[in-house]
């Protein structure tokens, strides 16, 4: 945090597991472990930024346990780091860590192809720490097996399968009516 001229230590609570109330009013559990099961378990989810939605692997989640620190958070709140450092305020904000993909998939997208591929960034330069509250939903996330782990496949949320399928089967039907007809005459 030294490039907003706090030098002091703080301590932070890290968690594996975040349960978050997604945009659909479900509560939605995440997940963030390096060995749960003998296995790695992050889990995937579309993440607002103020200029697009991308698709990004949690790594983590914290919140500041030690109070008077100068959070980005509290900082937006335009409170100076002197008032924050005095009255001992603290931040409440749980926040992610995350690794974010290279360019922006919306569900709109998704809705759309169904499958969508995407490739996770530089890891130097694509993780983020983002308050929950930027955590739009969960994402379904398959690994490409053609290429490298950084490339995925994202997939429609099961629960738009439904009309996607019968957006699907109105769309084939419509060609073959066209087609049929063409034959008729």
């Amino acid at each position: 945090m030294s490039e907003n001229g706090y030098n002091l230590g703080f301590l932070i609570d890290g968690f594996t597991k975040c349960i978050i109330n997604s945009s659909e009013n479900d509560d939605v559990a995440f997940n963030a472990n390096p060995n749960p099961f003998g296995g790695e378990w992050y889990d995937f989810c579309m993440v607002n930024f103020d200029v697009c939605v991308c698709t990004a692997r949690i790594h983590g989640f914290f919140q500041y346990a030690t109070n008077g620190v100068p959070t980005n958070a509290l900082l937006q709140e335009s409170h100076t780091i002197n008032k924050i450092h005095t009255r001992n305020m603290k931040d409440k904000t749980m926040y992610a860590v995350i690794y974010a993909a290279t360019s922006e998939l919306d569900y709109d997208t998704l809705e759309r192809q169904f499958v969508s591929k995407f490739i996770l960034g530089n890891v130097k330069r694509h993780h983020y720490t983002i308050d929950i509250a930027n955590i739009v939903g969960p994402l379904m996330a398959i690994p490409n097996i053609d290429s490298d782990k950084e490339s995925l496949f994202a997939v429609c949320p099961y629960r738009w399968w439904g009309q996607y399928f019968l957006s699907f089967i109105r769309k084939c039907s419509n060609t073959l009516l066209v087609y049929t007809e063409m034959l008729v005459k």
